[in-house]
């Protein structure tokens, strides 16, 4: 790998790609996991056993060692989310300190760098959120008295029923004429700069594991339509507890094409 650069190195380095990928090279994870097996045989199980896709998961690199030049060596660089993945389901002491120092060096990441504009929306939309909640008992129904709209206050301090998002999505779709794929994913990426929260990784993954288990089972794989019936981002962002967040950009969202500035 070229044109790589360390941006962490408390633990083993964690490099950056000139695109802004964020890697780690498996066998500094294997040296700090103390792995009783030899490295090769290591990490084709993980990739094998746990469904990690080249390109998606992890880079392979081949290069030219030895005096000679006669020797191969494979490297294989794993995107943060896989390493902490691989150091999860170790599950041992060691494992679960790697894991946090994989999401430790993430948030100081993104401290670090400039806000963008979805993010600086979300950071809009969040403070909203904390004043509308503070005024919540004495002022539990706001009207905007000029243009006779009714606020959104609702979507953003409520824990949202996920029919209710499923609607909000709807809206606001009909609203912008903007397809619903793009609606999830323009919110799924602020999620995932704001808050490190990947909710299309999530539901590849669980999609993945899902269909592992399948085939193992019955020698098949789902099909597609049934892949995403079974697996879908509004149920995973209920398991992990953040449809709230999901919700609130989409208030904020449906409130600029709803409610026109002056």
């Amino acid at each position: 790998m070229e044109n790589l650069k360390v941006i962490a190195n408390e633990f083993f380095p964690v490099y950056q790609s000139d695109i802004g990928e964020k890697l780690v090279n498996a066998r500094d994870l294997h040296t700090q996991l103390v792995i009783g097996k030899d490295f090769t045989t290591w990490i084709k199980d993980r990739i094998h056993k746990y469904g990690f896709l080249e390109g998606e998961d992890y880079i392979l690199t081949v290069t030219k060692t030895g005096e000679r030049q006669n020797v191969l060596r494979h490297d294989y660089w794993l995107a943060l989310n896989t390493g902490k993945e691989i150091a999860m389901v170790q599950n041992n002491e060691m494992g679960r300190a790697i894991r946090k120092y994989f999401i430790e060096v993430e948030k100081k990441f993104r401290e670090s760098q400039p806000k963008t504009q979805a993010e600086m929306l979300l950071q809009y939309a969040e403070q909203m959120v904390k004043n509308e909640r503070e005024n919540a008992e004495r002022d539990q129904k706001i009207r905007q008295q000029e243009t006779g709209i009714d606020t959104l206050t609702h979507n953003l301090t409520a824990v949202p029923d996920h029919r209710k998002v499923i609607d909000n999505v709807n809206e606001y779709a009909r609203w912008t004429r903007v397809g619903h794929n793009e609606v999830y994913n323009s919110i799924y990426s602020i999620l995932k700069a704001q808050h490190g929260i990947d909710v299309k990784a999530r539901v590849e993954n669980e999609r993945r594991k899902l269909n592992a288990e399948y085939y193992q089972r019955t020698g098949k794989l789902y099909a597609v339509s049934t892949l995403k019936q079974k697996v879908n981002g509004i149920d995973v962002m209920v398991r992990m507890a953040c449809l709230y967040k999901f919700n609130s950009i989409l208030a904020v969202f449906l409130t600029k094409v709803k409610v026109p500035t002056s």
